[in-house]
């Protein structure tokens, strides 16, 4: 899995952003957060860290003047204090003074008053994966809490999104309810489950406003609150933000559905074992994609991996990914997917069911395609290079939104249909832009990368592209920077 990347930006007590201004000076008006007031979080050790913007770091001197510079000194170095109110306090390391803004952004104060003191906006993708530091294992919803007991975190249930409420953050699950102090999942965000968000060292750490942090703890590793105060987490309540890989059924040619029912063998003879309708999907039959060095690794949820074998058999057997066996080319077509083993040739079923890659040919046959269907995202927020996807009161979908809107997701034959939470559908517009209206229209999802995929639709399915306007059309004509979302 990947580490996330702490993007955020930082909000004073007059709502405007810290923001880079011309030639690389540091101000705080900025209105919304855009590429000029996102800034990265770069551990410095000991709780310290850096604020980068790009190739350069917030730097202050001894008179207390703060702007942007190459080098990573000691100079750009801070210690955050985190408020009861979910708030920081930038604290700079070698003159002891804390940022904060008054006619300019400045160094100059000896105490984190109001005007030092910052609400963290953070610039993440909100779904995540959750894994115990210690325990080495990963949350998921089971028995009505979260529980850190998944070595793989497997299907819906173990994706997590981070909700921003006025400088804290809530943990919601997939069946709409929220972390709460005591364990138990609770309706709504209160204050038993809005938590302040922390780092150390890399890792990220849950404070209730009672000076508690969440934590694993019991024999199921259920996460609550501790039952003491601390001035800093202990190992049982610091957390891993990760990434998560696209999970899927891949339907072959024959309308069976890919498993491993009958042990190693990876076949296609069985109808699906599910209620698509319910979400609810077997876990032999779940395949979760994995990118690496350009290809496609396929693992399953008892951790192993396809590997092609000598006589062009497919078998979930092998403990890692390393070998070139596991890595097979993934082509799109449409609304399916081809895959190409190492020796070159076609995965497709034979007439057994048995999966081989044995189909000659420069291009596909259609015995050679499978449909993927994403099951591991039911409810779906896009974030692009120019910020998040989301509708207005217009019902216009833009892309450049700082706060996310979510879409449920539901699959047919590949073809992917996006409902906002009003009710209403997806629809593409006579000019290619994207609204909400009450007869969905059909999209195409395009696996690019780990977590990123690209979207077509339209006429012709050309991509959807994003502008810095907001601008949101079906009107890209190759996968770029532009038509690359990460979900």
């Amino acid at each position: 899995m990947t580490e996330l990347k702490y993007c955020c930006g930082l909000v004073n007590s007059d709502k405007k952003y810290l923001s880079v201004g011309f030639a690389n000076s540091v101000n705080a008006d900025g209105t919304s957060l855009k590429a000029k007031q996102r800034w990265n979080l770069e551990q410095g050790g000991d709780d310290t860290v850096y604020l980068k913007h790009s190739n350069f770091y917030l730097t202050t001197d001894k008179m207390g003047n703060v702007t942007c510079a190459e080098d990573k000194t000691d100079d750009a170095k801070f210690r955050v204090e985190t408020q009861t109110d979910g708030r920081w306090a930038f604290r700079s390391v070698p003159y002891d003074k804390y940022l904060g803004c008054s006619d300019t952004v400045n160094t100059n104060a000896t105490k984190a008053e109001e005007r030092q003191l910052w609400t963290v906006h953070m610039d993440i993708h909100p779904q995540v994966n959750i894994r115990s530091n210690i325990r080495d294992r990963y949350a998921h919803l089971e028995d009505g809490e979260l529980h850190f007991n998944e070595v793989i975190p497997w299907g819906a249930d173990a994706i997590v999104t981070l909700e921003f409420h006025g400088g804290r953050y809530a943990l919601r699950v997939c069946n709409g309810k929220y972390a709460s102090t005591s364990g138990s999942l609770v309706d709504s965000p209160t204050d038993d489950s809005l938590f302040i968000l922390e780092f150390h060292g890399g890792k990220a750490a849950f404070k209730h406003s009672s000076g508690k942090y969440m934590a694993a703890i019991g024999p199921k590793a259920t996460l609550q609150c501790a039952k003491s105060q601390r001035t800093k987490p202990g190992k049982d309540e610091v957390f891993v933000l990760e990434d998560s890989h696209p999970q899927g059924i891949l339907i072959a040619s024959t309308g069976k559905v890919a498993s491993t029912r009958q042990g190693v063998d990876v076949s296609a003879k069985h109808a699906l074992d599910t209620d698509v309708e319910e979400g609810t999907f077997n876990d032999k039959e779940t395949w979760q994609l994995e990118y690496v060095d350009g290809k496609w690794a396929v693992r399953t949820a008892e951790d192993k991996y396809w590997e092609l074998k000598p006589t062009g058999g497919i078998q979930a057997d092998a403990g890692s990914r390393s070998n070139s066996g596991c890595k097979f080319e993934l082509s799109h077509h449409e609304n399916k997917i081809a895959l190409k083993g190492d020796n070159g040739k076609f995965v497709r079923p034979k007439e057994s069911g048995h999966l081989y890659a044995n189909a000659d040919g420069a291009d596909p046959a259609e015995k050679d395609l499978f449909i993927f269907q994403m099951v591991n995202r039911p409810q779906l927020v896009l974030k692009g290079v120019q910020g998040f996807v989301g509708h207005g009161s217009r019902s216009k979908v833009e892309c450049s939104k700082p706060r996310y809107d979510v879409y449920k997701v539901t699959c047919k034959d590949g073809y992917y249909n996006l409902q906002a939470e009003n009710g209403k559908y997806w629809v593409v517009e006579d000019d290619q832009s994207i609204s909400l209206g009450s007869a969905p229209d059909k999209f195409i999802f395009e696996y690019i990368s780990m977590s990123k995929l690209a979207i077509r639709g339209g006429r012709n399915f050309t991509y959807l592209k994003g502008e810095q306007n907001g601008d949101f059309k079906c009107n890209g004509t190759e996968v770029d920077a532009k038509t690359t979302w990460e979900v």
